[in-house]
């Protein structure tokens, strides 16, 4: 969490309106403060407001500008928050890519419910992004 006492921040990323709403309902069970946005050029604006975020959800093949290009541009821009990329078609280039993001999670865009609610208290609640390997 950001701010002491605040609810967490979750952005939820989805061009389909139908399942981002599906999807904020569902994460706000978890009395966390969610927003949605549609598109890629939509989630840089709220990534660079200055409000911090908790958890990105991101669809990775989001119109404008991808999730994925978006997550590697939050990284770029010092960014450590914890992530979870959601596809309608994971293969092991996509799984390779968001590897390399560090503190991200690959799913299959129709998880269940509980399994990615199990995900999304555990990156809120008990995640902490793993230091940099030291430089000797």
């Amino acid at each position: 969490m950001t701010i002491a006492n605040a609810r967490p921040r979750v952005v939820i990323a989805e061009e389909d309106a139908g399942i981002r709403a599906s999807l904020c309902q569902l994460i706000s069970r978890l009395s966390v403060e969610v927003s949605g946005v549609s598109n890629g050029s939509e989630l840089v604006l709220v990534l660079t407001d200055d409000r911090p975020v908790d958890l990105l959800i991101v669809d990775a093949d989001l119109p404008w500008m991808s999730g994925l290009r978006v997550a590697l541009l939050a990284r770029r821009w010092g960014m450590d928050v914890p992530m979870i990329l959601l596809t309608v078609s994971p293969d092991d280039v996509l799984r390779s890519k968001v590897a390399e993001l560090g503190a991200a999670d690959l799913l299959p865009m129709f998880t269940s419910p509980d399994e990615l609610l199990a995900l999304v208290r555990d990156r809120l609640f008990h995640w902490e992004m793993a230091p940099a390997d030291p430089v000797n």
